[in-house]
């Protein structure tokens, strides 16, 4: 298991990331994801229009707004938040050599791109440079969510017979 760092007086005590390493930031309803390049700096996407009162980016409302790629020190960006050293799919993909990743997520930095919650965040922007494939779990569990969310009012308004919320099909021979 993968131990959880704070940025208190314990943090020197526990096992520091290596260049390549992905680094899992938990902001209370969400995780922001960075890449570790060394010296105590990370390599990450942040959106340019983040809601900070709502502490969700203001894409959750829908479409895609500008963001930067920022080379920020890693404490400074975590500030008083839990984090920890979380290379997920190495169980699964093979990752890039370290080099490779730090080379090319430092020859992004204060690249403008789109951000998206949904198709490309901080997550996908991470998970892209260790393994070449851009994926984020967390759009996964939400939409699994929303799956979820929708056959659970399905059945319930088949089992009391109230067919009115559910779509309606007419067949015709």
């Amino acid at each position: 298991m993968l131990k959880t760092h704070t940025m208190g007086a314990s943090a020197a005590k526990e096992e520091e990331p290596e260049p390549g390493d992905l680094i899992e930031i938990f902001r209370g309803r969400y995780q922001h994801w960075a890449v570790y390049i060394g010296g105590g700096y990370i390599v990450h996407l942040v959106s340019n229009s983040e809601i900070h009162s709502l502490g969700v980016s203001s894409t959750v409302l829908g479409g895609s707004v500008s963001g930067q790629v920022k080379k920020e020190k890693l404490k400074d960006v975590v500030n008083k938040d839990d984090w920890k050293i979380s290379n997920i799919h190495d169980n699964k993909w093979d990752p890039r050599p370290k080099q490779e990743i730090v080379k090319e997520a430092l020859s992004m930095v204060g690249k403008d791109m789109e951000y998206s919650v949904t198709e490309l965040n901080c997550e996908h922007f991470a998970t892209e440079r260790r393994y070449g494939k851009a994926l984020s779990l967390q759009v996964l569990k939400a939409a699994e969510a929303v799956v979820r969310v929708g056959a659970a009012t399905i059945l319930d308004s088949t089992a009391s017979g109230d067919m009115s919320s559910s779509p309606s099909v007419q067949y015709s021979p």
